[in-house]
């Protein structure tokens, strides 16, 4: 089985940023425009005690569309980043050729979404990280930011790094936006469009806190 044709691989700034929330709202405008969508997550940190995982929030937030599948490559309880999640339950951490063939087998859609685990440097296995699967892939990186403070400096870090990996970079989208931006979040949000426009990236779309429909 070969790889959808449509593919995009979404990381942050940092962790908790929204790249779940993203995701989401990603993969229903692809179904309300009548694609069938696949959401992977390659290494999944901090399921314990049943928590729910970001591929089933994602499944939850859209309602378990049938045009939606989901799949996980690795699952650690710990919530810390992978590496250091698998080190401290003595795990083994596939490695990217196994993440690539495991994709391979089990996608099914014609539009793939990947998320990553943390900020776009976090290592999916020792020495691999969301840049290199970008990369390997030969897709763009969806970059996933906050619009409070910090997000100016974590923006501009996480764009450079993506640039020096040699990485093509796609969409800056900004995550849990207010309603009512207060002067902070108006500023930042004209300081990123400035970020985009210079790292030539497609700008938004900017996401609030609410549940994404397929409709």
């Amino acid at each position: 089985m070969s790889l959808p044709t449509q593919i995009r691989v979404i990381t942050g700034t940092d962790t908790d940023v929204g790249k779940t929330h993203a995701t989401a709202h990603i993969a229903a405008r692809y179904l309300a425009a009548g694609h069938t969508v696949h959401v992977d997550k390659p290494v999944q940190t901090g399921v314990a005690d049943g928590a729910e995982t970001d591929v089933q929030t994602v499944r939850r937030l859209l309602g378990a569309p049938a045009a939606l599948t989901c799949t996980e490559g690795v699952r650690l309880e710990p919530a810390m980043a992978p590496v250091d999640a698998a080190r401290l339950t003595d795990s083994r951490l596939p490695d990217l050729s196994w993440q690539l063939a495991r994709l391979e087998r089990v996608v099914s859609g014609d539009v793939l979404l990947i998320e990553g685990a943390g900020g776009v440097s976090v290592e999916m296995c020792p020495g691999t990280d969301m840049a290199d699967l970008a990369r390997e892939l030969s897709v763009p990186l969806d970059v996933v930011a906050r619009p409070g403070l910090g997000t100016q400096n974590h923006t501009l870090l996480t764009l450079e790094y993506a640039v020096r990996r040699q990485v093509r970079l796609g969409a800056l989208i900004v995550c849990r936006v207010p309603a009512e931006p207060d002067p902070v979040v108006q500023a930042n949000l004209t300081h990123l469009r400035a970020l985009a426009d210079r790292f030539d990236m497609t700008w938004g779309p900017h996401i609030a806190e609410r549940t994404p429909s397929p409709s």
